[in-house]
Parts: C-alpha cells; sequence; structure tokens
C-alpha cells in the first residue's frame, strides 16, 4: 500500500490542485483542499472514494511504479501525476546551480 502513498499534482484550472495520499493504521486515504475521505480497495490500483462516491484508479509507468492517478467523482474526472521526491531534489539543485 506504501507504493500509493504521495502527493498528486493536477492541471492547473482543476477543480483541485493536488490530493495527498496516506496510508494511517494501514488504511488509505485521500485529502484536498475539496476534503478528504478513506479508500476502500475494489481490485488491484482501483479504489472506491467513500466519502464522495467516486472512484480511484493509480497508473503505473513501463516499471510498474506508480506515476498517476485518475479521480472520477459523478462528471467530474482528474488526472494527475505523482510527484518524485528524487525529482524535486534535482530541480532544486539545478535551480541554485543556475543562480550562482
Amino acid at each position: 500500500m506504501n507504493e500509493y502513498v504521495g502527493t498528486y499534482k493536477f492541471p492547473e484550472g482543476s477543480v483541485v490542485l493536488s490530493v495527498d495520499i496516506k496510508l494511517e493504521n494501514g488504511a488509505l486515504s485521500a485529502s484536498s483542499s475539496a476534503g478528504s475521505s478513506p479508500l476502500e480497495k475494489i481490485s488491484k490500483d482501483t479504489f472506491n472514494l467513500v466519502s464522495y462516491s467516486g472512484t480511484v484508479f493509480f497508473t503505473r509507468d513501463a516499471d510498474k511504479k506508480v506515476n498517476g492517478i485518475k479521480i472520477e467523482v459523478q462528471d467530474t474526472v482528474l488526472e494527475g501525476k505523482k510527484e518524485s521526491a528524487g525529482l524535486v531534489a534535482s530541480e532544486f539543485y539545478l535551480t541554485r546551480r543556475k543562480i550562482r
């Protein structure tokens, strides 16, 4: 379940800009500026977004690592990419080098 944990960013102009997936006491939950909800597993990479009667789908890259999320609630669909801690650190390093 740890593979799903992280922050997922949505495109500019989306209903919410990001969602945080957390694992607490063995249970996954999603939280964003719109609220939070527990996630109940339906099948591999597919979860019920309990509080909103929606569905969460996690996507994977060629290496089978979770790299994205798709959330469907009624007629709203959000698709976003998982932030990578390594990428953020690299961007920070590159930015710092350019400034100096």
